[in-house]
């Protein structure tokens, strides 16, 4: 008698899929399990609570630069990435002001986090690179592990918004401020699986770009676009509202390309996005009261009190140390309290370009900038590239999204500091590297 197969589910076929494609291979299949692993630490990271995510950290730092040290000897080569090159510049530029910090201001010369937190951004890079340059069909499989984590936490920031009780009741788990009366101001600023609502924002903006990147890929289903209203929703509902014009990137990107090949989603879902807005502005006015304070800076309260109290921290160092800062601070970037006549405050800078003058110098704030625009277009001319394999246009899209984000929430957050956004940035450069037979191709090839 033939012995029928036993039954498997759907997520027991997915967790063992294998990973091979047409060989040969530099990383051996455990390898590429244990770089997976790695990723998937980051990923759990990004969506627990502060107080026990600080426990993940020296394991995630260790697994990593132990795989790559085992990894990269038979991978071969360390690829060339703009913002890997862009990051690691500004760290030798951080070390060096220190160095002349503690020579020329007095200052103590740290080895804490807040003097090599850029180094420790890039160290998931060289994971995610080799994976990538070894097997390049990965590249969904970590999307979607991320795509996940983001949909977790952008779930509860819906559940939130619409006060179910067990979602408000998650929230004091992860933010010390309350999220229906953000600082003193009517609306429910959503937080999902983070501690501020501008990461529930960042979440949601890359779990919308992830998804918008399948057009390049993939046919697009309704379910492509019920993701899209979903992780957009979270958005909105976090108030971040300088993370908004993130919308206004990868919507038209999405939209365009989805016309050259479905014109007649495209229009339905332009008919159902209006619908959508409309909605949001007729019922859902109160709620997003953070949001629609006001239309004038000076009118906005959380603005001016940046301004007059926070940004005012930037008085007692520029324009006296111009061309050096004062070196890395933990008080301006980390918020741990004053530590000299230069940090009498110590609270967080809340502007990475403000944060970067300060600490470096005009240097720093150029290179800052510099890396910012560069990635930025170094995303969008992969995007417009039509030899480039489609894998890669897709990962163009995020990261575009991503870079846009990072240097707009840059305005009103240190945005790079604590959170899993540098690294999470870093994992989709290495993503955006060529893997093993990804040549260009015809341009007549590519939509």
């Amino acid at each position: 008698m033939v012995r029928n197969p036993a039954r498997r589910w759907p997520a027991q076929r997915v967790l063992s899929k294998p990973t091979a494609e047409a060989g040969p291979f530099a990383l051996s299949e455990v390898q590429v399990q244990w770089g997976l692993g790695i990723l998937a630490v980051y990923a759990v990271t990004f969506i627990l609570p502060s107080l026990y995510a600080g426990y993940l950290r020296p394991a995630y730092l260790l697994a990593s630069a132990l795989w790559s040290v085992l990894a990269y000897p038979r991978v071969g080569r360390v690829p060339f990435a703009f913002p890997l090159v862009a990051l690691l510049t500004l760290q030798a530029w951080s070390i060096a002001t220190a160095i002349h910090a503690t020579y020329a201001l007095g200052r103590g010369l740290g080895v804490g986090r807040a003097d090599f937190y850029l180094a420790e951004h890039a160290v998931p890079f060289f994971v995610t690179a080799a994976l990538v340059m070894d097997r390049p069909k990965l590249r969904d499989r970590i999307l979607t592990l991320f795509a996940v984590a983001f949909g977790l936490s952008c779930l509860v920031g819906w559940l939130q918004f619409f006060k179910v009780p067990p979602a408000m009741a998650l929230a004091k788990y992860y933010t010390f401020k309350d999220i229906d009366f953000w600082d003193a101001t009517a609306g429910l600023r959503a937080c999902g699986l983070a501690w501020h609502p501008g990461i529930l924002a960042a979440q949601c903006g890359f779990g919308l770009a992830i998804v918008a990147s399948r057009v390049f890929v993939d046919r697009i289903h309704a379910w492509h676009v019920a993701a899209m209203f979903f992780f957009s929703g979270g958005l909105v509902f976090s108030q971040a509202r300088a993370a908004y014009l993130v919308l206004a990137i990868v919507w038209p990107v999405f939209l365009w390309f989805l016309l050259r090949s479905d014109r007649k989603l495209a229009g339905r879902l332009i008919a159902f996005g209006a619908v959508f807005l409309v909605a949001a502005g007729l019922f859902a006015q109160k709620r997003l009261g953070y949001a629609l304070q006001s239309s004038s800076l000076e009118e906005d309260p959380s603005f001016t009190y940046r301004r007059d109290v926070i940004w005012a921290q930037l008085d007692p160092i520029y324009p006296e140390h111009a061309l050096t800062g004062i070196g890395p601070s933990a008080g301006l970037w980390l918020g741990t309290g004053p530590e000299d006549k230069f940090v009498p405050l110590g609270n967080v800078m809340e502007s990475a370009y403000l944060a970067f003058l300060a600490m470096y110098g005009l240097p720093g704030l150029l290179m800052l900038i510099g890396a910012y625009a560069g990635s930025i277009g170094v995303a969008g001319a992969m995007v417009l590239n039509r030899r480039l394999p489609r894998a890669r246009r897709a990962v163009g899209l995020i990261g575009l999204a991503t870079a846009a984000f990072i240097a707009l929430q840059s305005y009103t957050g240190n945005t790079l500091d604590g959170y899993m956004i540098g690294p999470f940035a870093l994992i989709v450069c290495g993503l955006a590297v060529a893997g093993r037979g990804e040549g260009s191709r015809p341009a007549a090839e590519s939509p």
